[in-house]
């Protein structure tokens, strides 16, 4: 399933979801271009100055986090996740369709799960206002956050994977 397929199909759901996506990843890559000036200032501001920028390496490590959510459920609407296609190409179409079908259904209740733990827990931090043990002590909650939030959007796209998959398996 690529974005472009998402863009095909023409309801309403399907193209706003894409825009989400779209603009999730589009986030993360400003975020990334950020997150390397600021360790790119880190740097001068260490060796050239000698006076590091406290917090530098933390706010980097959350930031990492959020761009790799930020663009998980576009590159998995892109196809653009590591696959064993060594293996599934010496298959049969239907057997390759079915055991794409098996996976995306295992694919998407493990993201299902992480969506409502991720949920929870995020809602837990916020009501208890639960801080990072780190240097800066952050709270928990908005840096966790963006993980139910890409996991639910990954869980639509596995389930949408799923459904194309059992189309093609039943067409063969």
């Amino acid at each position: 399933m690529t974005d472009g397929s998402i863009a095909a199909d023409q309801s309403k759901f399907w193209l706003g979801y894409a825009r989400v996506i779209r603009f999730m990843a589009a986030a993360g890559s400003a975020l990334f271009v950020l997150t390397t000036i600021l360790v790119l200032i880190e740097i001068c501001s260490r060796y050239f100055f000698r006076r590091p920028i406290m917090g530098t390496v933390e706010i980097t490590e959350y930031c990492l986090v959020w761009v790799t959510f930020l663009a998980a459920p576009w590159v998995q609407a892109r196809g653009g996740n590591v696959k064993v296609e060594f293996l599934v190409e010496m298959l049969n179409p239907r057997t390759r369709a079915l055991m794409c079908a098996a996976t995306a259904i295992l694919a998407t209740a493990a993201c299902a799960i992480l969506t409502f733990a991720g949920f929870r827990t995020v809602l837990s931090h916020f009501q208890i206002g639960y801080d990072l043990p780190t240097p800066l002590h952050p709270p928990s909650a908005p840096i966790i956050s963006i993980i139910p939030i890409s996991t639910l959007l990954l869980t639509i796209q596995f389930a949408r994977e799923t459904k194309g998959f059992l189309r093609n398996a039943t067409v063969r």
